[in-house]
Parts: structure tokens; C-alpha cells; sequence
């Protein structure tokens, strides 16, 4: 049975994992013109400069989780229910819900 507040607990896991790959995906397009060739919204990252992701993506992390009170496994457990997404769609699920006032 879903609850107003198991419907809570999924919203905000929601919102985190849509904020989290959108930051890490709008840097990582600052790194490299370049995109993948397997999702053409995905920024590639040449092996010279995925340190930089990397550090960014662990520092985006921590604050993610700190501002919805989640752990890594709760965050990315909801990345990995959605892994049908590609780059783009995060960036315009996280526009969408923060345009909304989420």
C-alpha cells in the first residue's frame, strides 16, 4: 500500500537523483565538447580529464546528500530505477521540477 509519506520519501529521492546527474552532467560538458557514442546527450570525457569529473561528481555527491537527508545507496538505487534516462532527460526532469517550485 503507498502512503502520502512512502509518496514523500519518493519525491524527494526523485528530486536528488534528478539534481545530482543534472550538476554532474553540466560540468561534465564544460570539460569536453565531445559526446558519447552510445547516448549523443552525454558528455564524453577524454581520459585526460575524467579526474575532474570524478572530484566533481563526489563533492556534488556529498552536497546532495546532505541537503535530502539520503545516503549513496538510497541515491543511487533511484538513479538506477530511472537508467532508461539519458543525459538530457535528467537536465530537463531537474529544470522541470525546480521551474514547479519542487
Amino acid at each position: 500500500m503507498i502512503t502520502m509519506l512512502s509518496l514523500k520519501v519518493n519525491e524527494k529521492l526523485y528530486k536528488a537523483a534528478c539534481e545530482y546527474m543534472s550538476r554532474t552532467e553540466h560540468y561534465d560538458r564544460t570539460l569536453s565538447g565531445m559526446r558519447s557514442k552510445y547516448d549523443k546527450t552525454e558528455a564524453y570525457i577524454p581520459p585526460s580529464m575524467r579526474q575532474f569529473s570524478i572530484v566533481n561528481a563526489n563533492n556534488v555527491r556529498v552536497e546532495v546528500e546532505r541537503k535530502y537527508g539520503i545516503t549513496y545507496s538510497e541515491l543511487f538505487g533511484e538513479i538506477k530505477r530511472h537508467r532508461c534516462y539519458t543525459a538530457q532527460m535528467w537536465i530537463d526532469e531537474y529544470d522541470r521540477l525546480t521551474k514547479e517550485g519542487e
